[in-house]
C-alpha cells in the first residue's frame, strides 16, 4: 500500500482532504493501492506560515518513513494560484531532492469555493440547504464562499469548517466542482502524481513548473 501524505491549511482540512483525496483515487482513478489519512495530513497554517519553515517541512515529510508522495494543498485568496503554485515549486526544489513527487494546488479563494461550485449536489444531500439549490456564479470570482454558504443554510446556522468542510466533501460532485479551474488543477496535479510514482517512483519531481 503507497502512502500520499497532505500538508493542508486548518482544522477543518484535516479531515476533509484526505476524503477529497481518497475519493478522487477510489472514484477517478480506481487506485485502491494508495492511502490518505488524517494521520498522513499535517496542518501548516497557511502560505506564508508554510514558507516561513518551508525546509522544516519538506525535511519533516523526507523523515516519514512511508512516505510515497506528497501534495500540499493550500486557500489561496487574493493571489494568483498560476503564480503562487510555480514559485512555490520552485522553493522547493531549491531544496535537497526527494525521493517522492511532490505536486502544489492552491484552491483558488479558498477550499468552499468547490462547495459553491457543486452546490446542486450537496444541497441535495444535505438537510441544511433547500434540494435543488446551486449557486450560478463563478465560485472563485470573489472572496467569501463560506458567508455565501451561510446565506444558503438555515437561520441561525453559521458553516464551520470543523462541523461542515468533511460532510460537505462527501457530497461533493466532481463534474461541478470542475467549473472552478483550481479544482481541475487538483484532480491535473493527482494524475501527474500517480504518473510520476508509476513511472519511476517519482524522485525529485514537482510540480507544477513554470510555463
Amino acid at each position: 500500500m503507497q502512502t500520499l501524505h497532505l500538508l493542508v491549511e486548518g482544522e477543518g482540512d484535516m479531515k476533509a482532504a484526505p476524503i477529497l483525496l481518497r475519493r478522487l483515487l477510489h472514484e477517478t482513478h480506481a487506485r485502491y493501492d494508495w492511502q490518505v489519512d488524517p494521520k498522513h495530513t499535517m496542518k501548516v497554517w497557511g502560505l506564508a506560515k508554510l514558507r516561513s519553515r518551508l525546509s522544516d517541512y519538506i525535511e519533516h515529510l523526507r523523515n516519514k518513513p512511508a512516505c510515497h508522495g506528497a501534495m500540499i494543498l493550500l486557500d489561496l485568496e487574493d493571489q494568483l494560484p498560476c503564480e503562487e503554485a510555480p514559485a512555490l515549486a520552485e522553493e522547493i526544489a531549491a531544496l535537497q531532492p526527494l525521493p517522492f513527487p511532490v505536486v502544489v494546488v492552491f484552491a483558488c479563494r479558498e477550499f468552499e469555493s468547490w462547495f459553491l461550485a457543486s452546490l446542486g449536489s450537496i444541497a441535495n444531500g444535505s438537510e441544511l440547504f433547500t434540494s435543488g439549490l446551486t449557486y450560478p456564479n463563478d465560485p472563485e470570482a470573489k472572496r467569501g464562499a463560506k458567508e455565501e454558504l451561510d446565506k444558503r443554510m438555515p437561520p441561525l446556522v453559521k458553516y464551520k469548517e470543523v462541523l461542515h468542510q468533511a460532510e460537505f466533501t462527501k457530497l461533493l460532485s466532481f463534474e461541478e466542482a470542475r467549473r472552478a479551474p483550481s479544482f481541475q488543477r487538483l484532480e491535473r496535479a493527482l494524475g501527474e502524481l500517480l504518473t510520476a510514482v508509476d513511472a519511476d517512483g517519482g524522485a525529485g519531481v514537482i510540480s507544477p513548473r513554470r510555463r
